[in-house]
């Protein structure tokens, strides 16, 4: 479940299971139902047996509150054919017009409250946070300090977060200098 207008990527993970190189042409290639910003096509690397790649695509959330469904597959681009097996894959959002976006703290997981930091110096600083709303977060973030001693800074989660889970962000601040 996403808001409308959501920015996000969406990533698959994919084995070559046959017995030969895939070819330096082959690409995912949308095929049915909405496209949502994302690219008609992603290359893909000549992948050898056995091996496993993951593809990302940068998606737009569609305005309206809806469900929608779009489907790919791999394709050698310079032949068109599909490839054999079972290499059909697809997107399913749930855009929920008016939902709730929440954090929950749960936890430090480096540098900790009340550390004492150099000015000047860059920390990495990194939370626990839970979602506690009702919808996933999407995959780019600002993390903001009310106190204002700190500037925004992003904040970009490996994977989204869907409600009831939990997530680690970082965020690289800088210490103020005296």
């Amino acid at each position: 479940r996403l808001q409308p207008g959501v920015v996000f990527r969406k990533a698959w993970t994919f084995r070559n299971s046959g017995t030969a190189p895939w070819p330096t042409t082959a690409v995912l290639k949308h095929a049915s139902g909405p496209r949502l910003g994302a690219a008609p096509f992603v290359p893909l690397p000549p992948l050898p047996p056995g091996e496993e790649t993951t593809v990302m695509t940068r998606v737009v959330a569609p305005p309206e509150g809806t469900k929608v469904r779009s489907s790919y597959h791999l394709v050698d681009a310079k032949s068109g054919q599909c490839f054999r097996g079972n290499y059909l894959c697809w997107l399913e959002i749930d855009v929920v017009p008016h939902a709730t976006l929440s954090a929950k703290f749960s936890r430090d997981v480096t540098v900790p409250d009340n550390t004492l930091v150099p000015a000047g110096r860059t920390v990495i600083k990194q939370w626990e946070l839970s979602n506690d709303g009702d919808v996933t977060w999407a995959m780019c973030w600002a993390v903001c300090d009310d106190t204002s001693v700190f500037q925004c800074a992003p904040a970009e989660l490996l994977n989204p977060c869907c409600p009831g889970s939990s997530v680690v962000v970082a965020a690289e601040l800088t210490v103020p200098a005296d």
